[in-house]
């Protein structure tokens, strides 16, 4: 009888203890080498004027006039097929990707005010990109990508660079093995890779000269983009047949940047939010997928110098804009 009353606590010490802690879930990059998995990343973007503002050497001079409303819709759509050639330490060491569809399209509606004697006017563009049909080979060398044609194809070297091998969201993951309710920290910059997937995809109405200028303020705005991030993990739910890894996210971001163009200083101030969730197939070992959504505000700030009557004044043009966007991937 003495032995039962020792043993049965222990028994029920270990009990306890064994239902306490809870197993970890590894969310790890593992794919077999030589499978192939395409992604489609949708990313649509809705923004409405809020204020404008004209001023002369610092003083008002829009003179109490109504200003005109901009409404600006843009929606992108980019499909991939990835075949992972060759696979190593939790990443593709050579990875053959063919871009199978590249599409975009944006309308931009200007109201003018009543009175005005003006009339609205309606911009319309289609994107598209000459990376549309192609296959590029990502090899992993010196902790990064390299990216070349594959055997057989043509094309623009130009067209290669800034490319980014990396459309899993590797970047997204813990460093090691997670529990639900763990949480860890995500750098502002790995967001670049939901709002431009794959890099500088060219991307654009080929018809229109947009100039190197828009290109540039992109960069700048991907390269100075800073805030905070925060991953969580919310545990496993079953999508679809597969036991998936749920990744909570969160970040407020801001960015700036500049140029110069026909004689006028441009600056641009941006600042986003992010909330949403991130899919991870666990036994798969890759992005299963993402949905995010959140606020936008951004401003243009146009300032030039102008003469009248001998003297040169300063003329600035503020313009805010806010609005709303939403992200989604999915990969097969």
């Amino acid at each position: 009888m003495r032995s039962r009353h020792f043993v049965v606590p222990a028994l029920l010490s270990i009990a306890v203890l064994a239902a306490s802690v809870a197993p970890a879930d590894s969310l790890t990059f593992h794919v077999e080498p030589k499978s192939k998995l395409t992604k489609t990343f949708e990313n649509t973007v809705k923004l409405a004027s809020e204020s404008m503002s004209i001023t002369v050497d610092g003083q008002d001079a829009h003179g109490g006039v109504d200003s005109p409303k901009i409404e600006i819709s843009d929606h992108e759509k980019i499909v991939v097929t990835d075949e992972y050639a060759s696979v190593a330490d939790g990443r593709a060491t050579k990875l053959v990707r063919k871009f199978d569809d590249l599409a975009g399209e944006s309308t931009e509606t200007t109201a003018m005010p009543e009175g005005s004697g003006m009339e609205d006017r309606e911009e319309k563009s289609t994107k598209t990109s000459p990376l549309e049909g192609k296959t590029v080979v990502f090899t992993w060398k010196d902790d990064a990508y390299k990216a070349a044609w594959a055997e057989d194809e043509k094309g623009d070297d130009d067209l290669l660079e800034k490319l980014e091998g990396d459309m899993d969201l590797l970047d997204f993951l813990p460093a090691k093995e997670v529990s639900d309710g763990d949480t860890w920290d995500l750098e502002a910059k790995v967001f670049n890779k939901i709002s431009s997937p794959g890099g500088k995809l060219q991307l654009r109405d080929q018809e229109k000269d947009e100039g190197e200028e828009m290109t540039k303020i992109q960069e700048q705005i991907e390269e100075n983009i800073e805030g905070e991030g925060k991953a969580t993990y919310r545990g496993t739910r079953d999508v679809d047949g597969a036991k998936v890894g749920v990744i909570e996210i969160a970040a407020e971001l801001q960015s700036h940047g500049s140029f110069e163009a026909d004689g006028r200083e441009n600056g641009v101030e941006y600042k986003i939010t992010y909330t949403g969730q991130l899919l991870w197939d666990l036994k798969a070992g890759h992005l299963h997928s993402l949905e995010l959504e959140g606020t936008v505000g951004f401003v243009m700030d146009m300032k030039s110098s102008m003469d009248f009557n001998g003297e040169s004044h300063e003329l600035n043009q503020r313009v805010e804009f806010a609005g709303e966007f939403e992200h989604k991937i999915t990969v097969e």
